[in-house]
């Protein structure tokens, strides 16, 4: 940061891959205000943040629960002509997870309007993006689980078929039902005899 701002002291000229390093770096160390005023530097700049700039500025403040202003930078995104991809639409729905409006003990802040993590998730399918596993923990958070099979239903996400999402397994019930590392005859005796399953 300090780099970035002597070379703007200097009137040196200043390439969209300096600033992409300090945006990036500036949000992963929560630093979401900083994050975005170099990003909207760059623009007034006449640059093209990329997608990875723009979504890491937006999952800054998503970790602190700050809608308003990750929406306000997706909006900057698209006047940019970027294309948010599925990881910025996820980080969107974790910010809506805790916005203020969103949770039930929060009047202060009721004026405020954010956009409802089902809203969200509809903009993000209108936009073609197909949700992966991080996309539905964060609508999962956003308006629990039941819900969020709801709306997967109503809009007609096979959650089968989401790429990432793990696959369940049923636990073995039985002995018999163990891989067949053991001979058949041996599981029976181990299943007859309690010397095998005392101590």
């Amino acid at each position: 940061q300090e780099y970035l701002k002597n070379m703007k002291s200097f009137d040196l000229p200043v390439e969209m891959r300096t600033y992409a390093a300090v945006i990036e770096s500036l949000a992963q160390r929560g630093q979401s205000d900083a994050a975005r005023r170099w990003l909207e530097d760059a623009i007034r700049k006449g640059l093209t943040p990329s997608r990875r700039c723009f979504s890491a500025t937006i999952s800054a403040f998503a970790k602190e629960s700050r809608l308003l202003e990750a929406e306000g930078v997706l909006k900057a995104m698209r006047e940019a002509n970027v294309d948010a991809d599925v990881q910025t639409w996820g980080w969107l729905l974790m910010a809506s997870h805790m916005a203020p409006s969103n949770r039930p003990t929060s009047r202060a802040k009721r004026k405020q309007s954010h956009t409802k993590p089902e809203d969200i998730f509809r903009q993000m399918l209108d936009a073609g993006i197909v949700p992966d596993s991080f996309v539905l923990r964060a609508l999962g958070k956003a308006v629990g689980l039941e819900r969020r099979e709801e709306l997967c239903k109503e809009m007609g996400v096979d959650l089968s078929a989401v790429p990432g999402r793990p696959v369940r397994k049923t636990k073995t019930k039985q002995l018999s039902d163990a891989p067949r590392l053991l001979e058949d005859i041996e599981i029976k005796l181990m299943t007859e005899d309690d010397r095998y399953w005392s101590g």
